[in-house]
């Protein structure tokens, strides 16, 4: 997968995830609302995107949506 499409999944996914609105709505319903995306990763034989997201030291990251956690493990089923 080409390294910008990468960027472009983990993005999707932590916005579907955290849903950092009002900011950044795009991709709020991922995968729903990225087919185009989606179709490049299912390209590869994906059927699920996995993101675990570690904390910098000392810090927990959240959203009104997610409570404060170390670690957070994403996982969408791409349909």
């Amino acid at each position: 997968m080409p390294f910008p499409t990468v960027i472009e999944t983990i993005e999707a996914t932590m916005i579907q995830y955290f849903k950092p609105s009002p900011l950044n709505i795009r991709s709020v319903n991922f995968p729903n609302d990225s087919p185009e995306l989606v179709k490049r990763i299912r390209e590869t034989g994906a059927e699920y995107v996995v993101n675990e997201l570690e904390s910098p030291k000392g810090t927990l990251l959240h959203s009104e949506c997610i409570k404060p956690s170390f670690l957070h493990q994403i996982e969408v089923q791409l349909s």
